[in-house]
């Protein structure tokens, strides 16, 4: 009976001690959202992105430890679009501007627009980290997002993909890091382009 309680004695401070390890966190960032899949250089280029929210690590030992956040991120690219104007003597009925016709002499001319395209997710990432002496943690894991603003309706409202993270922590509870996301779904219904993000982050933990 003794040695049984000396285990749970044992037991339940053990967990006590692990979950005074477990801490809460508040985090921004601020860094460049872009788009990649096929072709995706000749149409998009980075613009500037921020997200803001809140984690919380589940301590699993000295070295490792599991923090799902809840985080608000805007994504997205400038995009830059072919637009096709003016028609010469040629006849063209039934024409529409398309890849085939870049250099089709049914067009005067074409010219490249560009417009930013800002989205902006509800993300939950779940990050396994891994504690380098008393400073360093790197973190690797993967996300789940759904769409709450969009500028149009040509979107998914679903992101998921992975996430990559590093921080330097002070004794004071601040944090500096950075963050990269890398997403596996589609950004449009209608083509196959990818959201990417790389942030740099400041945060506190209590």
């Amino acid at each position: 009976m003794k040695k049984i309680f000396l285990m749970m004695a044992f037991v339940a401070i053990s967990l006590v001690a692990s979950a005074q390890e477990n801490r809460f966190d508040v985090k921004i960032g601020y860094g460049w959202a872009n788009l990649y899949g096929d072709d995706s250089d000749d149409i998009a280029a980075s613009i500037f992105s921020w997200k803001i929210g809140a984690g919380y690590e589940f301590r699993l030992g000295k070295l490792i430890g599991i923090e799902p956040s809840l985080m608000v991120d805007s994504k997205g690219a400038r995009r830059y679009d072919l637009r096709y104007f003016k028609y010469n003597t040629y006849n063209c009925v039934g024409c529409n501007p398309s890849d085939e016709f870049f250099y089709s002499p049914f067009y005067d001319d074409y010219a490249w627009e560009s417009f930013k395209k800002h989205v902006f997710y509800l993300e939950m990432p779940v990050m396994c980290k891994f504690h380098i002496g008393n400073r360093w943690v790197l973190g690797a894991g993967a996300y789940a997002a759904t769409l709450i603003e969009d500028d149009d309706t040509n979107c998914k409202s679903f992101d998921a993909g992975a996430c990559f993270s590093g921080e330097f922590q002070f004794d004071n509870g601040l944090f500096i890091g950075a963050d990269m996301t890398v997403g596996f779904v589609p950004l449009y219904k209608s083509s196959d382009y990818y959201n990417r993000t790389v942030s740099f982050v400041l945060g506190y933990k209590f």
